[in-house]
């Protein structure tokens, strides 16, 4: 079986260091058998959390956005997410 995915939406956010980022919130599920680990070495750990848990673990305030997109059925083409376009 394949990866499904999905985008819930996408954001724009204003970081409290003056950065400003684009976060794509995909959702997807995992394929029996499919190992869920991270496949990038920057990436520590791989967390499996309910909104709530993950209301208790305060990072960007997309986060909880994106969560609540999700779980309140918002879901985009997911080739609205394919080009990132660098012009700096």
């Amino acid at each position: 079986m394949a990866w499904a995915l999905t985008v819930a939406a996408i954001y724009l956010v204003r970081a409290a260091n003056g950065n400003d980022y684009a976060r794509v919130c995909f959702a997807g599920s995992v394929p029996d058998g499919a190992d869920p680990a991270p496949q990038d070495p920057v990436i520590l750990d791989c967390l499996w959390l309910t909104r709530d848990e993950a209301a208790r673990r305060p990072r960007s305030s997309a986060v909880l956005a994106c969560l609540d997109d999700h779980l309140g059925g918002r879901r985009l083409p997911l080739g609205c997410a394919t080009h990132l376009l660098e012009d700096r």
